[in-house]
């Protein structure tokens, strides 16, 4: 990007809605009222097993629609920081919108608040949780990635993603995903095509309790 030329200026583009305003230190401590905390249990069978290695944020009310997913994400590891060559990991790291319309999902928007709420109060315990178990898997056709800026060398603690389906037909959805840092400034954006699929393991599970 450094050798990159060309016409430059700024369209002053705002995120509408805007996300609820956000104090890192008390995001860090699970103090902030606006959002709640929350990482993916470690499990040998688990389909999020990469999404373990970040810990996320949601707004407490919920995003603006059921097709959007508004986190911001952290590196589960103290000393860990996200760096522009890790964006593209990043990019396929939120939660899919399909979980908040399939009938009987466990993993809505709600749900993940709501169980969020009770495992930082020592009310439910990660064995409890079942993070291992989901109906539907979401593999990936095609990701698009436009880096618009540079992160430090050293990385950052925190991005902000924004991602938002605008169709959910026969099996296939698409995304855009806005990544944004600390200071709101616009680091990348994403477009990608998946399949919804029936989580096979969870089939083969079924059968096994016949």
């Amino acid at each position: 990007m450094h050798l990159e030329q060309g016409i430059t200026y700024d369209i002053d583009y705002k995120m509408d809605p805007k996300p609820f305003d956000v104090d890192f230190d008390e995001l860090a401590e699970g103090k902030d009222p606006n959002w709640i905390g929350w990482t993916f249990p470690g499990h040998p069978q688990s389909l999020y097993r990469a999404s373990s290695h970040f810990r996320f944020y949601f707004p407490v009310n919920g995003p603006p629609s059921p097709n959007v997913t508004c986190i911001w994400l952290t590196p589960s590891s103290p000393n860990g920081s996200i760096t522009t060559e890790t964006l593209g990991s990043v990019a396929d790291t939120w939660h899919r919108m399909p979980e908040n319309n399939l009938p009987n999902m466990r993993w809505t928007n709600a749900n993940i608040i709501s169980t969020a709420h009770q495992r930082s109060k020592g009310l439910l315990k990660d064995t409890e949780i079942g993070a291992w178990t989901l109906s539907h898997v979401y593999p990936t056709l095609s990701l698009s990635l436009e880096i618009k800026k540079l992160l430090p060398p050293e990385g950052v603690k925190w991005l902000f993603i924004r991602a938002e389906a605008k169709k959910i037909r026969n099996g296939r959805m698409d995304a855009e995903t806005l990544i944004l840092n600390p200071d709101m400034e616009l680091i990348a954006i994403t477009h990608q095509i998946f399949l919804v699929l029936e989580n096979i393991q969870n089939s083969k599970a079924k059968q096994g309790k016949l």
